[in-house]
């Protein structure tokens, strides 16, 4: 059982652990989100991925409690198309992670 929830709010995307303290990102802060499939050997789990600026990151796992929220809350934010996610849930582990948004527009 993870020793965390994730939480999604006004502010950004957080990590609440059982003993109380937070870490994640604000909203503002965030410079790309990629997703790709991690096999575990008991389960695939779906990650995002939220990079900062200049290089780190914060990974979340599909298998952490509040993680459906944390995904609705980014498609709605960042309008993130419907197949994007489709895209990402139908990966295999050791496909490469796809961009799902960035400040930096290709």
């Amino acid at each position: 059982m993870a020793d965390h929830i994730l939480i999604a709010d006004a502010n950004g995307v957080w990590r609440r652990f059982d003993h109380g303290n937070m870490s994640g990102i604000h909203w503002d802060e965030i410079f790309r989100i990629t997703g790709y499939r991690f096999d575990y050997r008991i389960s695939v789990v779906t990650v995002l991925e939220f990079d900062f600026e200049h290089g780190e990151y914060l990974e979340l796992q599909s298998d952490t409690p509040g993680f459906d929220q944390v995904l609705l809350a980014i498609i709605k934010r960042f309008q993130i198309l419907p197949q994007m996610i489709d895209q990402l849930n139908g990966m295999s582990h050791g496909d490469e992670p796809i961009e799902l948004w960035s400040k930096i527009k290709a």
